[in-house]
Order: structure tokens, then sequence, then C-alpha cells
């Protein structure tokens, strides 16, 4: 006897809210595993202050504390200026702008600018606040991520997509006080635009290239030969 319309309709409607039930639960699940394994990462490695002192993480630290005074502008000394400097922009040469813009939102206002080999109480606690946002940055990113992935891949694709990059990269860097995170995230979305823009060639697309490898730029500037290399290929 064949099965009523009905009864297909709604096996049907069980099999797509299935999907992303057990999307749900097993998003959960790498929640849980992710804060975990993260604890770990920030307790047992890069911890010490040679640790600190190291990996242009101390750079990282003191410009984000000399870019805290640009989060607040004084518009009685003009208008351009402290909206042009409210805007990501300090550099010493070495580290790119947006990382200690960010940081510099996460840092007290009785942090004082230690000596360059010098690691007080302040900068450990700005130091493990500045990897637990990088912790939860990614974890947002890679739920988003698969959420992306389960509406254009299958349930099970969608899941590796997410381990690989959350397990893989992202988590690993997350425990650093450094802009990699970010960097990964607005990487992985620039390659994304220039896939499209290869395929649609609209304007959109090509927008979302510019702005999030602008964005990767600020980060690191290693975005540069992914651009080059698409604004070779779409000028073929």
């Amino acid at each position: 006897m064949p099965a009523s319309p009905e009864f297909v309709h709604f096996s049907r409607w069980w099999l797509r809210a299935g999907k992303w039930v057990v999307l749900a639960l097993a998003l959960t699940v790498i929640g849980v595993v992710w804060f975990k394994i993260a604890g770990l990462l920030i307790a047992q490695t890069n911890f010490t202050d040679k640790d600190i002192l190291g990996a242009d993480q101390k750079h990282n630290l003191k410009t984000a504390l000399l870019t805290r005074g640009d989060l607040s502008p004084d518009f009685s000394k003009g208008v351009s200026g402290p909206v042009k400097n409210w805007f990501p922009h300090r550099t010493d040469g070495v580290i790119q702008p947006l990382w200690p813009w960010i940081a510099a939102w996460l840092a007290d206002d009785d942090h004082a600018i230690s000596e360059p080999q010098e690691v007080t109480e302040k900068d450990r606690e700005l130091f493990n606040r500045g990897r637990w946002f990088n912790v939860g940055l990614t974890l947002g990113f890679v739920i988003v991520l698969g959420v992306a992935c389960t509406r254009l891949f299958s349930l099970p694709a969608a899941l590796n997509v997410v381990m690989l990059a959350g397990f893989g990269a992202l988590l690993p860097r997350s425990a650093y006080f450094q802009p990699e995170p970010v960097f990964y995230i607005f990487f992985l979305l620039t390659w994304v635009g220039c896939i499209l823009a290869l395929k649609q060639n609209t304007l959109w697309s090509y927008g979302l290239v510019g702005v999030c490898s602008g964005i990767a730029y600020m980060a690191k500037g290693s975005v540069s030969p992914l651009v080059m290399v698409f604004i070779g290929i779409s000028t073929l």
C-alpha cells in the first residue's frame, strides 16, 4: 500500500528538521569540548613571562594600551581628527593595527604601559582577556560556518569542515595574544568572495572581496598574495 501524500510530506519535514536538530546537538557538544580544550591551552601553553615577551605579543600589548586613548575621542579639539584616530591605525612597523585596536577595548582604564622587558599583573590580565576573546570569536565563527555549510552540503560534510577549520586552525591559535584568529576568519571570507566573484561576476561579490581583504590586511599583511592572484586571474 503506497504511503499517503500527507505521510510523505510529514516524513520529509521531519528529515529536514532532524538535520538541524542533529546540527544543534553536534555544535553544542563541539562548544563544550571547545571551551575545555581552550582552557587547557590557555593554562598549559604560552603563559610564562618569556612567552608573553616573545612572538610580538608584548608589542601587541603595548600598542593596545596606546590605542586605548583613541577609543574616547575628544571633539573639543575638532571633529575630523578624533574620528580618524578612532579607526584602527596604530602600528609600530612590526604589527598591523587591527588586533591592538580590538584588544584596546578589553584594557582597564588604570592599566599603565610597562617596561619593554617587564610583565605586570595588569599585562597578564589583558593577555588572558585577549586570548579568551579569541576563543569566543572563533567558536562563534565556526557555529556560523557550520550553519552555512549545512545549507550547502550534507550534515557530515558540514561538521567535517567545522572540525577541521576549528580544531585544526582556529582554536590552536586562540591561545595567543595575536591577530591570527581574526586574520584566518577574514582570509577565509576573502577566499569565498573571490570564488563567488569568479563564478558570478557580481558587484556585491567584488565588494565582499574588498571589505574582507581590507579587514584581513589590517590584521596581517599575508592576505596580499591571495588578492594579487585574484586580480591576475579576474583580468584574464
